[in-house]
């Protein structure tokens, strides 16, 4: 694994990257941004020994959480063990999952690691306010890549910093999370555009970007297409599920579909338009078994031809 650090303004920024040997996936990348005394997200259970060599010096005094996935909650119980239990907030919507832990998929695990039980957290709201650095931080509720998700917002010098979680990973996505909403996240980057005009965006993946309100309105954008595209499909059939409707649109799945068996895919994407996601724990998306025997077979075949 490899530590990188930066300044985004105010922030520090710490990227963690870890590179899968004989893996034809990308290398996994994490954020978690410090400001003043407070360590926003903890970063993946993999990350901890480097973050805590980082910041031995001086460590946290405080961490904030943007949401429950083990790429940023996984670290908590070796940080908190280092620095003398600092308090941990964490959104009231994710509080019981935190602190009893969950069994992390063995794909996502490969990247992220573990996410052990913590139970020591105070929660938060979106109508409360946090101090760091001298700087007061607004925090939004921006569901959509999960419910409850927050995203922080903060003016330093006239510019705009939004510390946005997983609200944003790319411009467009292969595929979408299972516990997805599409018109919670449309509504959602929405309301970091009305928020600021203008603003840098720190994701948890990649960036920052400067131009972080062009990204957010192509994501949008984005968004209001495949919606559009996939809403059309149970205009013509209303009694079709996500699987039947997936097989209108699609010929097999995709390497992560058949990785994942649906976690990550396109069907939590129409399932997102047309049976939100709403509370958690989400149901986990049901792949056509016929449809994955052959995508599977498909997918093995091409590896093996190199």
């Amino acid at each position: 694994m490899k530590l990188i650090q930066a300044a985004v303004g105010p922030f520090t920024k710490y990227t963690f990257q870890k590179d899968l040997p004989g893996s034809r996936s990308a290398a996994s990348e994490v954020n978690v941004y410090r400001l003043g005394d407070t360590l926003f997200d903890s970063g993946s259970q993999p990350a901890a020994p480097f973050l805590l060599e980082a910041l031995a010096a001086d460590p946290p005094r405080r961490i904030i959480l943007t949401h429950q996935h083990e790429d940023h909650i996984g670290g908590l119980p070796a940080l908190s063990a280092a620095w003398n239990r600092p308090p941990v907030h964490a959104p009231r919507e994710h509080i019981d999952i935190i602190q009893s832990g969950y069994t992390v998929p063995a794909y996502r695990m490969d990247y992220w690691g573990d996410a052990a039980p913590y139970p020591d957290l105070a929660p938060f709201d979106a109508s409360d306010t946090f101090m760091a650095g001298g700087c007061t931080l607004a925090i939004l509720d921006t569901p959509g890549h999960t419910p409850g998700h927050k995203s922080f917002v903060l003016e330093d010098q006239g510019q705009v910093y939004v510390l946005s979680g997983d609200l944003y990973l790319a411009p467009k996505l292969p595929n979408a999370f299972y516990e997805t909403s599409v018109p919670d996240m449309i509504a959602s980057l929405s309301k970091l555009l009305d928020f600021a005009p203008e603003f840098t965006l720190c994701p948890s993946h990649g960036g920052p970007f400067p131009d972080g309100a062009k990204r957010v309105r192509q994501l949008r954008e984005w968004y209001e297409k495949a919606r559009a595209a996939i809403e059309e499909i149970p205009a013509r059939h209303p009694d079709w599920d996500y699987n039947q409707i997936y097989k209108e649109r699609f010929s097999y799945y995709n390497p992560m579909e058949v990785l994942s068996r649906g976690e990550l895919s396109r069907c939590a994407l129409i399932r997102g338009v047309i049976d939100p996601v709403q509370s958690l724990p989400a149901e986990p998306i049901a792949l056509d078994e016929e449809l994955y025997a052959q995508s599977k077979a498909r997918l093995e075949k091409r590896m093996n031809q190199g």
